[in-house]
């Protein structure tokens, strides 16, 4: 009978080892998923406050300008185009901190525009579900769904040292 009991034991006692292993590599595994964001092949370090000196806002209406600095498309059709000029009636007064990012779908009609100031380079990147702008040491992300906006911190001069920004710039729409 004592023999018994001890094979007992050693059963439950395995099972309860396997069990707990199971559920810590279980754990450990979603909190990897979680910190393993990135966005065009960029991981993010964290996320940070968005600047409030960059005065985001979105529109309904189009601003004018006279040309874009770069485009970016899906595969459905939709796109996006990002702008520094606005044509404010005086050709003398042009004020390139301002940023408009509008927004269309694949009919080619208006959506929305993303409008901010910032002196900084960026490039711009339209997915299925958001408007990643990538700057120097930095993430913007705007989910078009939701309408929220979420900043994420990333190593300095990733985007430019690893090509983000020439490749969204080079690429054609066709």
């Amino acid at each position: 009978m004592v023999l018994i009991m001890k094979k007992i034991n050693n059963v439950i006692g395995y099972k309860i080892s396997v069990f707990l292993l199971f559920a810590i590599s279980m754990l450990l595994s979603n909190l990897i998923s979680v910190s393993a964001l990135e966005f065009g092949g960029i991981s993010v370090l964290k996320e940070i406050d968005v600047p409030k000196n960059l005065n985001f806002t979105v529109r309904d209406t189009c601003a004018k300008y006279d040309h874009f600095m770069q485009a970016t498309a899906r595969e459905d059709g939709c796109f996006a185009v990002y702008a520094r000029q606005v044509d404010t009636g005086d050709r003398y007064i042009v004020d390139f901190e301002k940023v408009y990012i509008d927004i269309y779908n694949s009919e080619g009609d208006f959506y929305q525009e993303l409008c901010f100031t910032t002196s900084q380079d960026l490039a711009v990147e339209l997915t299925q579900e958001t408007v990643n702008i990538y700057f120097y040491n930095s993430i913007l992300v705007y989910n078009l769904e939701t309408q929220k906006i979420h900043n994420y911190a990333i190593p300095d001069g990733e985007a430019v040292d690893g090509e983000v920004y020439k490749n969204f710039k080079k690429r054609r729409i066709h």
